[in-house]
Protein backbone atom coordinates (compact mmCIF):
# COMPACT_ATOMS: atom_id res chain seq x y z
CA UNK A 1 0.00 0.00 0.00
CA UNK A 2 1.05 3.45 -0.97
CA UNK A 3 1.28 6.31 1.58
CA UNK A 4 -1.16 8.56 -0.43
CA UNK A 5 -3.91 6.21 -1.30
CA UNK A 6 -5.72 3.83 1.23
CA UNK A 7 -7.70 0.88 0.22
CA UNK A 8 -11.26 0.69 0.13
CA UNK A 9 -13.10 -3.04 1.21
CA UNK A 10 -14.19 -3.17 -2.81
CA UNK A 11 -10.82 -2.83 -3.73
CA UNK A 12 -11.06 0.79 -4.90
CA UNK A 13 -8.74 3.26 -4.34
CA UNK A 14 -9.41 6.61 -2.61
CA UNK A 15 -7.52 9.34 -2.17
CA UNK A 16 -6.51 10.62 1.05
CA UNK A 17 -7.76 13.82 2.97
CA UNK A 18 -5.12 16.06 2.64
CA UNK A 19 -3.34 16.72 6.21
CA UNK A 20 -3.46 20.70 5.47
CA UNK A 21 -6.62 22.08 7.50
CA UNK A 22 -6.79 25.35 5.28
CA UNK A 23 -6.82 23.17 1.93
CA UNK A 24 -9.75 21.04 3.53
CA UNK A 25 -11.62 24.19 5.06
CA UNK A 26 -11.54 25.31 0.95
CA UNK A 27 -12.82 21.67 -0.44
CA UNK A 28 -15.72 21.34 2.12
CA UNK A 29 -16.38 25.25 0.94
CA UNK A 30 -16.42 24.94 -1.81
CA UNK A 31 -18.75 21.68 -2.22
CA UNK A 32 -20.96 23.53 0.54
CA UNK A 33 -21.13 26.47 -2.11
CA UNK A 34 -21.94 24.14 -4.55
CA UNK A 35 -24.78 22.05 -2.80
CA UNK A 36 -25.73 25.68 -1.75
CA UNK A 37 -26.34 26.71 -5.20
CA UNK A 38 -27.92 23.16 -6.58
CA UNK A 39 -30.47 23.58 -3.81
CA UNK A 40 -31.18 26.89 -4.86
CA UNK A 41 -31.15 26.19 -8.46
CA UNK A 42 -33.87 22.93 -7.68
CA UNK A 43 -36.11 25.20 -5.37
CA UNK A 44 -35.99 27.74 -8.50
CA UNK A 45 -37.27 25.35 -10.21
CA UNK A 46 -39.70 23.41 -8.21
CA UNK A 47 -41.05 27.16 -7.33
CA UNK A 48 -42.10 27.88 -11.27
CA UNK A 49 -43.57 24.20 -11.39
CA UNK A 50 -45.64 25.08 -9.11
CA UNK A 51 -46.15 28.48 -10.38
CA UNK A 52 -47.08 26.56 -14.13
CA UNK A 53 -49.36 23.98 -12.24
CA UNK A 54 -51.23 26.62 -10.91
CA UNK A 55 -51.36 28.55 -14.00
CA UNK A 56 -52.49 25.33 -15.32
CA UNK A 57 -55.08 24.64 -12.88
CA UNK A 58 -56.83 28.16 -12.83
CA UNK A 59 -57.23 28.36 -17.12
CA UNK A 60 -58.59 24.90 -16.80
CA UNK A 61 -61.09 26.42 -14.38
CA UNK A 62 -61.71 28.83 -16.35
CA UNK A 63 -62.06 26.97 -19.41
CA UNK A 64 -64.83 24.66 -17.30
CA UNK A 65 -66.52 27.90 -16.80
CA UNK A 66 -66.68 29.37 -20.41
CA UNK A 67 -67.22 25.20 -21.53
CA UNK A 68 -70.44 25.50 -19.21
CA UNK A 69 -71.82 29.05 -19.93
CA UNK A 70 -71.44 28.26 -23.74
CA UNK A 71 -73.76 25.33 -22.79
CA UNK A 72 -75.96 26.80 -21.24
CA UNK A 73 -76.48 29.30 -23.22
CA UNK A 74 -77.25 26.96 -26.18
CA UNK A 75 -80.09 24.80 -24.37
CA UNK A 76 -81.58 28.41 -23.34
CA UNK A 77 -81.33 29.26 -27.03
CA UNK A 78 -83.44 25.77 -27.91
CA UNK A 79 -85.87 26.31 -24.77
CA UNK A 80 -86.20 29.76 -26.73
CA UNK A 81 -87.64 28.16 -29.64
CA UNK A 82 -89.66 26.37 -27.78
CA UNK A 83 -90.96 29.25 -26.07
CA UNK A 84 -91.47 31.24 -29.42
CA UNK A 85 -93.74 27.96 -30.82
CA UNK A 86 -95.60 28.35 -27.23
CA UNK A 87 -96.76 32.06 -28.02
CA UNK A 88 -97.80 31.25 -30.99
CA UNK A 89 -99.79 28.83 -30.15
CA UNK A 90 -101.34 31.17 -27.49
CA UNK A 91 -101.88 33.91 -29.65
CA UNK A 92 -104.00 31.63 -31.91
CA UNK A 93 -107.97 32.13 -30.02
CA UNK A 94 -109.21 28.49 -28.84
CA UNK A 95 -112.40 27.45 -27.90
CA UNK A 96 -111.44 25.30 -25.11
CA UNK A 97 -110.65 27.08 -22.37
CA UNK A 98 -108.91 24.79 -20.30
CA UNK A 99 -106.41 23.83 -23.38
CA UNK A 100 -105.44 27.34 -23.55
CA UNK A 101 -105.23 27.60 -19.65
CA UNK A 102 -102.80 24.79 -19.72
CA UNK A 103 -100.31 25.78 -22.77
CA UNK A 104 -100.43 29.09 -20.78
CA UNK A 105 -99.07 27.48 -17.73
CA UNK A 106 -96.55 25.39 -19.61
CA UNK A 107 -95.41 28.59 -20.87
CA UNK A 108 -94.54 30.35 -18.10
CA UNK A 109 -93.43 27.06 -16.09
CA UNK A 110 -90.64 27.30 -18.93
CA UNK A 111 -90.12 30.77 -18.62
CA UNK A 112 -89.37 30.56 -14.92
CA UNK A 113 -87.41 27.66 -15.19
CA UNK A 114 -85.00 29.75 -17.89
CA UNK A 115 -85.22 32.53 -15.15
CA UNK A 116 -84.56 30.74 -12.47
CA UNK A 117 -81.38 28.57 -14.35
CA UNK A 118 -80.20 32.21 -14.85
CA UNK A 119 -80.68 32.50 -18.51
CA UNK A 120 -82.80 35.16 -18.22
CA UNK A 121 -80.58 37.66 -20.11
CA UNK A 122 -81.18 35.51 -23.25
CA UNK A 123 -84.54 36.93 -22.73
CA UNK A 124 -83.67 40.53 -22.98
CA UNK A 125 -85.26 42.62 -25.55
CA UNK A 126 -87.86 40.18 -26.25
CA UNK A 127 -91.40 40.98 -25.50
CA UNK A 128 -92.67 38.03 -22.77
CA UNK A 129 -96.30 38.57 -22.18
CA UNK A 130 -96.86 37.99 -18.43
CA UNK A 131 -99.51 35.37 -17.81
CA UNK A 132 -102.27 37.22 -17.33
CA UNK A 133 -102.32 39.70 -19.92
CA UNK A 134 -104.78 38.95 -22.92
CA UNK A 135 -103.63 37.44 -25.94
CA UNK A 136 -104.16 38.90 -29.65
CA UNK A 137 -103.12 42.07 -30.74
CA UNK A 138 -101.62 44.78 -28.03
CA UNK A 139 -98.49 42.86 -28.96
CA UNK A 140 -95.65 44.32 -30.36
CA UNK A 141 -93.76 43.41 -32.96
CA UNK A 142 -90.40 42.05 -32.21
Amino acid sequence: MSNDKVETVAGAAEPEAPSDPAARIGELTAERDRLAAEKAELYDHWVRRQADYENLRKRTDREKAEIREYAGMEVARSLLEVLDNFERALSVECGDKDYAKGMELIRQRLFDTLVKLGRAGALRGRHVRPPCAPRGGNRPDR
